[in-house]
Parts: C-alpha cells; sequence; structure tokens
C-alpha cells in the first residue's frame, strides 16, 4: 500500500478525487503522531496547512478569555480540519487536542485551494462538509438557548451513540466521556452533569457498564429530551458519581 492509498484514499472529501490527484497531494503531505492532550493545532495561532485525519480521535476546543473550555465537536479518521484557515487566510478558529493517540497528515494551504480549483469533486465534498458543521453548529446554538442542561446532556449522548446492529431501538456509547468533558460539550457544570447521569440510570433510561453506557430504549431516551426528570438531592455521596467513572 503505497502512502497516497494509506493517507489519502480514506479522506472523506478525497473519495472521489482521481488517483493522478492523489499521487500528486502525496508527494506534499508531512506526517505527525500526536499522544493523548497533545495539541495539533492552538487556538487563534497562525497556520498555513491543512490537514487530514488518519487515526484517532481529536476534539475542537474553544477557550474563553478566562480559560473556560468550551467543546464544540470531535474529528475522527478521514475527517479534514485547517481548511477554514486556508479558506478565509484568518488564525485558528479554535484548538484541535488529541483525544486518543492519533496520527495526521498536512500539506501547505496554497495546495489545498489549488486542489479545489482542479477538481471539482473535490470542491463538492468540501462545500458539503462545510454545510454539515453549520447544520452542527445551528444545532448546539439551538440547543443552548432553548434546552436546560439536563435536555443538552441526552441529546450530546445521542449524539455520541450507535445504534446496535441486532437490536436498532438500542443504542451503544463505546466509551463514555468524562463528567468534565461531557460538561464542556453541554456549557453546564461538572456536578450539574452527575446530578443528570444519576436521575437517567435511575429512570432506567442509561445503564453504565464500565466505560460504557447504553441506551436501552432510544425511542423513551429521545423522548425524555423534552421531558425534565426530578433530580435527586444536591447533598449526598450516593446521589453524584465520582468523576473518574463518568
Amino acid at each position: 500500500m503505497d502512502i497516497s492509498e494509506r493517507w489519502l484514499s480514506p479522506v472523506r472529501i478525497l473519495k472521489n478525487a482521481p488517483m493522478h490527484e492523489l499521487e500528486r497531494l502525496a508527494a506534499l503531505l508531512v506526517h505527525r503522531q500526536l499522544g493523548p492532550k497533545e495539541y495539533a493545532l492552538v487556538q487563534d495561532d497562525r497556520c498555513d496547512r491543512v490537514y487530514f485525519v488518519v487515526k484517532g480521535t481529536l476534539a475542537v476546543i474553544l477557550y474563553s478569555p478566562e480559560g473556560k473550555e468550551v467543546f464544540y465537536r470531535e474529528f475522527h479518521a478521514g475527517e479534514t480540519f485547517g481548511d477554514y484557515s486556508a479558506i478565509d487566510g484568518g488564525t485558528r478558529a479554535a484548538s484541535i487536542r488529541a483525544i486518543t493517540e492519533a496520527e495526521v497528515v498536512s500539506l501547505p494551504a496554497e495546495d489545498f485551494l489549488a486542489l479545489l480549483v482542479r477538481c471539482p469533486e473535490v470542491a463538492t465534498e468540501e462545500m458539503r462538509q462545510l454545510v454539515r458543521a453549520i447544520r452542527t453548529l445551528t444545532q448546539r446554538v439551538y440547543e443552548l438557548s432553548v434546552l436546560a442542561s439536563d435536555a443538552r446532556l441526552r441529546a450530546e449522548l445521542i449524539r455520541l451513540a450507535d445504534k446496535d446492529p441486532e437490536n436498532p431501538n438500542t443504542l451503544t456509547i463505546a466509551r463514555m466521556p468524562t463528567q468534565a468533558q461531557l460538561a464542556a460539550r453541554v456549557g453546564a457544570q461538572r456536578e450539574a452533569i452527575s446530578r443528570h447521569l444519576v436521575a437517567l440510570e435511575r429512570a432506567g433510561l442509561l445503564v453504565r457498564e464500565g466505560r460504557q453506557a447504553r441506551i436501552p430504549d432510544a425511542a423513551a431516551f429521545t423522548q425524555s429530551v423534552a421531558d425534565p426528570l426530578p433530580l435527586p438531592p444536591v447533598e449526598g455521596k450516593p446521589d453524584t458519581l465520582p468523576d473518574e467513572i463518568a
């Protein structure tokens, strides 16, 4: 397997690119490996490269002037980042930090832009990716504007989950984020997230199995986004979960 096939063929925006274009890009690539919590990009930095995720999971994070961490989304193998700055020439809109061991490749922004001009197939996929990002942001703005923190948490858990192939009404989350990570994702305090998780488990809507979680009734869970659950008391250890197991 040559470089163009191993590193570029899985990239979604390049799925319809001619092989000669992949081979041309392969000569321009810079490869980088990242450990967990290592930054690929830092918010507001100037950088002239576009990145493709080869392996692993990375988080898109924004920081307030006070240092508060706000989660935006994740990047997985086959996805692209750094393209916003390549297109508009601005600084990095967010920081990109590895969640797991990760592998990325990058190419100069000018070569990425030239590729969009040469290959309408790639330009079309890039536009689709941008529209998906806009839709995701629109949904998150809506949730932050009108939903309480417990409903935002449940909406986020649905996004994190995958359907069980043997039971379409069951959802599974292969690796639950920590309470702190969930709090950053939905714009809430960690303590509130702990109480909401306890309420979901008590209601039978969420089953925790170590680092995994299962939603046994997806239809009921989805409906619960609009129906607040009673929260456990603020005080008392049994009503909160240690962050390291959340």
